[in-house]
Order: structure tokens, then sequence, then C-alpha cells
């Protein structure tokens, strides 16, 4: 529900709007790649999602993000990016990342 926001979609570049259930459905079949994180809220659960996208086509993994509407302006998604560099550098060894310009 989250991600089906128009404001959501828009500020990203794969996820279409409207988003349907079966979209969904398989973006949580892919949640379980390596590289893919949940941003979690302590009140209210899952709030959005955070994953990198390894790719040749220029060298260096795609760093993306959602995050639901109501929780902009809050600094999780600063927090969550920042966790999750420490984990590409750290743990999977990669040394650049780059984000998609929409």
């Amino acid at each position: 529900e989250l991600a089906a926001h128009f404001d959501v979609a828009r500020m990203t570049v794969r996820i279409p709007h409207p988003y349907t259930d079966e979209q969904a459905q398989g973006f949580i079949t892919r949640m379980g790649e390596p590289g893919r994180f949940a941003i979690e809220h302590a009140q209210d659960g899952l709030v959005g999602v955070l994953g990198f996208h390894d790719t040749d086509r220029f060298g260096a993994p795609e760093l993306g993000y959602w995050l639901g509407r109501p929780y902009w302006g809050q600094g999780l998604a600063t927090e969550a990016v920042s966790a999750a560099l420490v984990w590409a550098r750290d743990e999977w060894g990669r040394k650049v990342v780059r984000t998609a310009i929409t």
C-alpha cells in the first residue's frame, strides 16, 4: 500500500503507478536476494525498502530505495542508506555504488 502511492512511485525508477498486487508479489519474491533490506519504523513496522542492484552496465551496483510518504522527512532513509553502505563495503566488498537519477 505504501509503495502504491503516486508520490512514492514518481520518486523511483522501478515502481510503476498504479502498482498492482501482482507486481508487489513479484517484488516480495525478489526481496530474498542479497543486498535487499527492509526499512522498519519502531512502532509501525515495514515502511520502505532499500536494495542494491548489481548490474554490469556501469561497473558499480545501483542503490535504490523507497519510503512510504508518511515517513518522509524523519531521517529514516538517511539512516538506512548509511547502514546499507557500511554493509556493501564490509560484507559485500564493494568500494563504489551509484544511485539512479530520475
